[in-house]
C-alpha cells in the first residue's frame, strides 16, 4: 500500500499530505557493502510478513508496506493458502520484538490480485492485507503515501530499497533491516535483458516458484538495478515496498519487490510490481 468515491478522494489527499511516507531516522545511516544499514524509523512502513511454524514460533517470510491502521500492501507471491500469518511495525532487528516502537497484528485476510500469474507468471503480483488488529500510528510505525495513477519513473531516476533479505544470492536473511538504492531500467531495456534462454527459479521468491522459458517484462512491471550488478534486492525482500522521495520530503512506494534472475548479477535488474498501474485496484481493495 479505497472504493468509494470519498475513500479514493481520503486517499488522494492523504498521499499528499504530511500524514504518510515520512523518515525519521534517530541517527544517520551507515554505509555497507551492497547497500547501507537502516537505522530505527527510516523506514515507518517497512512491515515483516511472517508465518507461524509448526512450533508456533513466527518467521520472516517477506516484507510488506503499511497502507494504513488496518491495511497493508505486499507481494501476491507470498501467500500460501495453508499459512497463518502476522505482520510486525516498527521492527529493526528481528531479534528485538520487545523494543516500544514494535506493534504486531495478525492477517485477518489475504487480498490476492484475482489475475495473480494470469496469462503469465507472475503477472499482477500484488497483494492487499486486512489487519485483525490495527496498528497505532506512531513515528515509528506510519503509512507509505501511494503515488498517482500516472506517475511513471523516469529511466537511471533512484529508488529505494528496504528489507530483510539475504545480503548476497544464496546467502542467510540479514537480522537488521537493510536497505538499497537502484536505478530505474526502461522497460525495453529489461525486456532486451531478460528476453534470453530459459532462467530457472527467480530467486527473489521465498518459495520454490519455477519459471521458465522466455521472460516479458510487462507494463505491469518496474525494473531497477546498476548494469553491472552488485546492489539489488534479493529472496526474502519479496513483497516489500520500493519507494521514490519526493521534493515535499515524503516518499511514495512505486513498487513491490517481486522478482528477479538471482541477485545482484550483471545484467539482470531487479523487477518490481509497477504501484501507479494498480493504483485503483488498491483502492478497491482497501474499503
Amino acid at each position: 500500500m479505497m472504493r468509494t468515491l470519498a475513500a479514493v478522494l481520503l486517499l488522494g489527499a492523504l498521499a499528499h499530505s504530511q500524514e504518510c511516507g515520512r523518515s525519521r531516522p534517530k541517527t544517520p545511516p551507515t554505509r555497507i557493502v551492497g547497500g547501507r544499514d537502516a537505522v530505527p524509523r527510516e523506514f515507518p512502513w517497512q512491515l515483516s510478513l511472517q508465518i507461524r511454524g509448526r512450533n508456533n514460533r513466527w518467521h520472516h517470510v517477506c516484507g510488506a508496506s503499511v497502507l494504513s491502521a488496518t491495511r497493508a500492501l505486499t507481494a501476491a507471491h507470498c501467500y500460501m493458502a495453508s499459512a497463518k500469518y502476522r505482520v510486525v511495525g516498527g521492527l529493526h532487528s528481528q531479534r528485538e520484538t520487545e523494543n516500544e516502537d514494535v506493534q504486531m497484528s495478525e492477517v485477518s485476510e489475504f487480498k490476492v490480485h484475482e489475475k495473480y500469474n494470469s496469462p503469465d507468471a507472475l503477472m499482477n503480483d500484488i497483494a492487499v492485507l486486512s489487519l485483525a488488529t490495527p496498528f497505532n500510528i506512531t513515528e515509528a510505525v506510519e503509512p507509505v503515501c501511494l503515488p498517482s495513477k500516472d506517475m511513471r519513473m523516469a529511466a537511471d531516476s533512484m529508488i529505494t530499497v528496504s528489507g530483510w533479505g539475504t545480503t548476497k544470492e544464496g546467502g542467510t536473511p540479514a537480522q537488521s533491516l537493510l536497505a538499497v538504492d537502484v536505478p530505474v531500467v526502461t522497460d525495453a531495456q529489461c525486456n532486451e535483458m531478460y528476453s534470453k534462454p530459459a532462467f530457472g527459479i527467480a530467486s527473489f521468491l521465498p518459495f520454490d516458484f519455477g519459471l521458465g522459458g522466455k521472460s516479458n517484462i510487462k507494463e505491469s512491471m518496474l525494473c531497477a538495478g546498476f548494469k553491472e550488478g552488485d546492489k539489488d534486492s534479493c529472496q526474502g525482500d519479496s513483497g516489500g515496498p520500493a519507494v521514490s522521495k519526493q521534493e515535499s520530503g515524503n516518499f511514495e512506494q512505486v513498487g513491490v519487490v517481486s522478482w528477479g534472475k538471482g541477485c545482484a548479477r550483471k545484467n539482470t535488474p531487479g523487477v518490481y510490481t509497477e504501484v501507479p498501474y494498480f493504483i485503483d485496484w488498491i483502492n478497491e481493495r482497501m474499503q
